[in-house]
């Protein structure tokens, strides 16, 4: 058994081989990608009762509603930039992904738009007369999907086989495809969730790789 055993690749060897230096680095660690994990997994379970929470100051009219809803699209809003800064680091060190920044960036930008227009104006489908200012808002949703589509086809072109990472890209870029279509964003909103899960087991499986390969390099 000893002699066969000298014959057999190193599992060392092979780890080092695929995995490049970048994901070794202080900009990434194993706690920093499991917090991130934890936090996808909380992202995901109060995604439902923020929209529920929107859906109902928008159906009710109350004021007090409102001002609970935008405090916490504000929060969620700030926990998914966070997260998909994670991810943006995550994918540029483990993978080389460095392109992924500009969708990144025009992601954010129209996001912190569309969260600060609801500050000074609720659009409402359900009007009589849809406002301009209603239309406009809906006019940015359609570029901000077509953003996390093209997020969604950067992250295809990832051909190394990873642990939940083709679902989560899959999920990225159906639900852009959702979002820009308007009338499918409860759909978008549902394929959401399931993409934050997958999110936080590729963070999971990331904390994982990464300690093996610093018990290795150690």
């Amino acid at each position: 058994m000893a002699d066969k055993n000298v014959y057999k690749t190193p599992e060392s060897d092979l780890i080092s081989s695929e995995i490049p230096s970048s994901f070794n680095s202080e900009s990434i660690s194993p706690a920093k990608l499991r917090f991130a994990g934890w936090l996808s997994v909380f992202y995901a379970i109060i995604s439902i009762p923020i929209f529920l929470l929107s859906m109902g100051s928008e159906a009710t009219g109350s004021e007090s509603l409102k001002a609970v809803g935008l405090a916490t699209q504000v929060v969620s809003t700030i926990i998914w930039i966070y997260l998909l800064f994670a991810f943006m680091n995550f994918m540029q060190t483990r993978f080389n992904l460095l392109s992924l920044g500009k969708y990144v960036y025009l992601m954010v930008g129209l996001q912190i738009v569309l969260v600060g227009w609801l500050f000074f104006h609720t659009p409402r489908l359900d009007a009589p007369e849809i406002s301009t200012l209603t239309i406009a808002y809906f006019s940015l949703i359609v570029p901000y999907g077509i953003v996390v589509a093209l997020f969604g086809k950067k992250l295809f072109s990832v051909k190394v086989p990873y642990p939940y990472l083709r679902a989560f890209t899959w999920t990225i870029f159906i639900s852009g495809l959702c979002i820009a279509s308007i009338v499918l964003i409860l759909v978008a909103a549902i394929v959401g969730i399931v993409s934050d899960v997958l999110l936080a087991l590729v963070f999971f499986n990331g904390r994982k790789e990464l300690l093996k390969v610093n018990s290795i390099s150690v």
